[in-house]
């Protein structure tokens, strides 16, 4: 876990989220997937919370810098997220949000 990250992201109850992949195969083998974000702010927010979760595996970057990996272990019927307190990380000007994803669905299980 990320010395900045939020513990225990937990268990989302009636959360909203929107997945993100490419537009191709459903249940892909073995694909990485690489998205990113850019945006401006006048004024970096008083406080800033980044939730995240992946199906498999992920890597997070804040304007370059890695701030964790995850997500937090779950049942793959109520997923976790993993909450990160990115406050620190934003600044005037460009910003930008990364994340690596990996999926590695095998094909004994699609």
């Amino acid at each position: 876990m990320a010395a900045d990250q939020i513990a225990g992201g937990g268990y989302p109850g009636r959360w909203r989220a929107r997945f993100v992949w490419y537009g191709g195969e459903r249940h892909p083998f073995h694909r990485f997937l690489m998205a990113r974000r850019a945006f401006e702010l006048k004024v970096p927010p008083p406080r800033a919370r980044l939730a995240i979760t992946a199906e498999d595996r992920y890597l997070l970057y804040v304007n370059g810098t890695y701030l964790g990996r995850g997500p937090a272990r779950s049942d793959p019927r109520w997923k976790s997220y993993d909450a990160y307190d990115v406050t620190a990380a934003l600044q005037p000007g460009r910003n930008a949000i990364a994340v690596l994803a990996y999926h590695y669905r095998c094909l004994d299980n699609q």
